[in-house]
C-alpha cells in the first residue's frame, strides 16, 4: 500500500466511529478464490437472507457475504423427562425461534487472501481444505515471542492420544508451562511483543483481541493483514518454541501409499494400530458426539468416540475408501442446547491416528 493510499484510507477512517475489538482470521491457500473457500455443503448462497458485496479498502480487494441462521427449538430432553411426572395441567411446553446474523469478509492483498468470520455459523462455512493450517499458530508465535504467554494446548500421541491444556494467571515465559519433549504445541495465547493491549490466539486461525483505544479500524485491519503475511514467513518460531514440530504434509505419492495401508488395516479390522479421537480440544462436560445430524431426534448419541462405532456407520468392507472416511462426519452434541451442532464437526478421516513406516521415509522427516 502506497503512502498516498494509506493517507486516503486514514482520511476515510478518521470520520468513522466503527471499530472492532476482536476478529478471527484465516489465511487461504494460494490460488483459492473467494468462492472456492466456501464449503459447498453450507450452500449459503441459497439462503433467502444471503447478500454479497464487493468493495475496496486502499489497494485491498474485499468481498463481504452476509446470511442469517435460523434455529427452531422445542422441549429439550430434560424437560420431557420432568414432564413425564408432572400433572398434565402443570406440564411445560417450550418453543422458540432464534435468528442470528453471520458474515464472512474476504480481503485480498499482496497476492494473499484472508477470510474473517463473524457470527456463530460463519466459521462452519469455510472449507477446511482451503485454509493454511498453520497460519494462526506460526504467526502468533512469531509476533508474541515466548515471554508473555497466557495459555498453551499441546497434543501427545505417545501410547495414547493426550490433549493437555495449560493456563496461567499472569503472562509468563513458555518454559514455565513445563511442556515435555513428547508434546506437540498446537495452540498459544499470548500478548503481542511490546503491546499488552493486543492478545493473539493462534491455531489454524488467528484471533486478534484488542483492548483500550487501539481497536481495529479498516486501516488498522489492512495494515495488520500485511504484517501477518510477513510474520507468517518468519522462522523465529522454531527457536522460540521447540515443541512446535511443524510437520509437513507427505508428498502425494507417499500420502497415497499410506492411505492404501490405512484402508487395508481398517478392512482387516486391525484396530490396535489405530487411535480414533477428536482432533481438537473440546470440553467433555459440555459435549457428546454423533455420526449423524438428522433434523428429527433419531440420532444416536455417544459420550465418547471409538473406532468400533465408526464401523457401524462406515462399513469396513470392500467398498471402503478414503473418500468415504472424509465424507462421514463426527458432530458435537451440546447437552446445554440439547441439539447436534452443525459446527464444530470433524471428518472421520481427520479423527484417525495411524502410524506406518514408508520405504521413502527420511530420518529427519518421518511420514505419519
Amino acid at each position: 500500500m502506497s503512502d498516498e493510499d494509506i493517507g486516503e484510507v486514514a482520511e476515510e477512517s478518521a470520520g468513522e466511529a466503527s471499530e472492532i475489538g476482536q476478529i478471527y482470521l484465516y489465511l487461504l491457500k494460494d490460488k483459492v478464490t473467494f468462492d472456492g473457500a466456501l464449503d459447498p455443503e453450507a450452500n449459503i448462497q441459497s439462503k433467502s437472507t444471503f447478500k454479497s458485496s464487493d468493495f475496496e479498502v486502499g489497494d485491498a480487494s474485499c468481498r463481504f457475504l452476509y446470511f442469517q441462521s435460523v434455529a427452531d427449538r422445542s422441549n429439550p430432553s430434560w424437560l420431557e423427562f420432568i414432564n413425564e411426572r408432572l400433572p398434565e395441567a402443570d406440564r411445560v411446553s417450550f418453543s422458540a425461534t432464534s435468528t442470528n446474523p453471520n458474515g464472512i469478509l474476504f480481503v485480498r492483498l499482496d497476492n494473499k487472501t484472508f477470510a474473517a468470520t463473524f457470527g456463530r455459523s460463519a466459521v462452519g462455512c469455510i472449507l477446511k481444505g482451503a485454509i493454511v493450517q498453520d497460519f494462526g499458530i506460526r504467526t502468533a508465535m512469531n509476533m508474541c515471542g515466548n515471554e508473555e504467554v497466557r495459555q498453551t494446548k499441546t497434543l501427545s500421541n505417545a501410547i495414547t492420544t493426550t490433549y493437555i491444556d495449560r493456563q496461567v494467571n499472569t503472562p509468563s515465559d513458555s518454559f514455565v508451562f513445563g511442556i515435555n519433549e513428547a508434546e506437540d504445541l498446537r495452540y498459544i495465547s499470548a500478548h503481542m511483543i511490546g503491546n499488552k493491549n493486543i492478545t493473539l490466539q493462534g491455531k489454524e486461525s488467528l484471533t486478534i483481541k484488542v483492548i483500550g483505544s487501539e481497536k481495529l479500524s479498516w486501516l488498522g485491519l489492512i495494515l495488520k493483514c500485511r504484517e501477518f503475511i510477513k510474520k507468517y514467513d518468519d522462522t523465529s518460531y522454531s527457536t522460540l518454541f521447540p515443541n512446535y514440530r511443524n510437520f509437513r504434509p507427505a508428498p502425494d505419492d507417499v500420502s497415497n501409499d499410506l492411505d492404501a495401508k490405512l484402508i487395508a488395516e481398517l478392512k482387516a479390522k486391525n484396530f490396535s494400530k489405530f487411535q480414533f479421537c477428536i482432533p481438537d480440544f473440546i470440553q467433555d462436560d459440555k459435549y457428546s458426539f454423533s455420526y449423524t445430524n438428522n433434523k428429527s431426534r433419531n440420532n444416536k448419541i455417544y459420550s465418547h468416540i471409538e473406532i468400533s462405532q465408526l464401523d457401524s456407520h462406515v462399513k469396513f468392507d470392500g467398498s471402503l475408501a478414503v473418500a468415504k472416511l472424509k465424507a462421514r462426519y463426527v458432530f458435537a452434541y451440546s447437552h446445554e442446547d440439547d441439539k447436534i451442532l452443525s459446527h464444530p464437526r470433524w471428518s472421520a478421516y481427520d479423527c484417525l491416528v495411524f502410524e506406518s513406516d514408508h520405504p521413502n521415509r527420511l530420518r529427519k522427516n518421518p511420514f505419519i
